[in-house]
């Protein structure tokens, strides 16, 4: 009986381990997005703020257009930051880009994957990869 208990102790403190590391990739990835999200707008809202509240403010053209190129850098940052920090994202994204055939990863064998398949199973053989229905 007191094995028991701590075996589930320990399959509890694995879990909230697994989570709280979760969390902290998370907030990792939050705060990174929150500080790019600054980077980029933060001259944009900076350069508005200061040509509204200053009337005989002179500025050049390609002085004043560079604030909003880099706010606009912003659509790029964000999905650079999920690639690198978010495993799903990642992996969906590979899945997307290479429409659905990832050469490097084992073909799946669990029922819910063969089902997702149409029913058919990959088996390997040395001659390549066969596709037999289940």
């Amino acid at each position: 009986m007191a094995v028991l208990i701590h075996l589930q102790v320990a399959a509890q403190q694995r879990e909230q381990e697994t989570t709280q590391r979760a969390e902290r990739q998370v907030t990792q990835m939050v705060i990174a997005m929150v500080m790019a999200f600054l980077i980029c707008w933060l001259p944009y809202a900076t350069f508005a703020m200061v040509v509204a509240t200053t009337k005989d403010l002179s500025i050049q053209p390609a002085l004043a257009s560079l604030p909003s190129y880099f706010s606009k850098t912003a659509t790029v940052y964000n999905p650079i930051i999920y690639v690198f920090m978010n495993k799903q994202f990642r992996s969906c994204l590979l899945n997307t880009m290479s429409c659905g055939h990832i050469p490097l990863a084992k073909p799946e064998t669990t029922p819910a994957a063969i089902a997702a398949r149409g029913g058919f199973a990959v088996t390997s053989e040395r001659n390549g990869n066969k596709v037999a229905p289940t």
